[in-house]
């Protein structure tokens, strides 16, 4: 199970709050059996660039 699916499954089963991509409850969301809450409210961008490092062998 990743992180996210570890997310999901708590705020289906009630546990709290998670602040996480919208597309991962869309359909929950569409069906009632999770709520949005702090609608007003978003995630501000990072400002810092994160880059990945390759090594080629």
């Amino acid at each position: 199970m990743s992180a996210a699916e570890g997310i999901r499954t708590a705020v289906l089963g009630r546990i709290g709050l998670a602040i996480i991509s919208q597309w991962m409850f869309s359909p929950d969301l569409a069906d009632g059996t999770v709520s949005a809450v702090f609608t007003d409210w978003q995630l501000r961008p990072s400002s810092c660039e994160l880059s990945v490092r390759t090594t080629a062998w």
